[in-house]
């Protein structure tokens, strides 16, 4: 995996169209909320038509945004952001 450029790398379609999710929100601390939609994702089928590693590189991408945010929380509060809270939905 190349760590350096996973801004740049682009995630198959069916990954974006079919893996459900995302950050929605700030709790009351201002810590980002992010939810995971797991219980209607066919695992089987998206590994049919991605590879594992596209799917490790789009979790790794999604965890990169959520420090990005946390970063951007910090300088908005004046305070370090360092957590999140992560919802699963099954």
């Amino acid at each position: 995996m190349d760590a350096e450029h996973i801004k740049e790398w682009k995630a198959p379609e069916v990954i974006l169209k079919y893996v459900a999710g995302g950050t929605c929100g700030f709790d009351r601390e201002g810590c980002p909320v992010r939810y995971e939609i797991v219980g209607a994702l066919d695992p089987k089928g998206i590994l049919f038509s991605a590879s594992k590693q596209d799917l490790l590189k789009y979790k790794f991408k999604e965890c990169d945004r959520l420090r990005e945010i946390c970063e951007e929380q910090s300088e908005k509060l004046g305070k370090r952001v360092e957590t999140g809270c992560d919802d699963l939905c099954f």
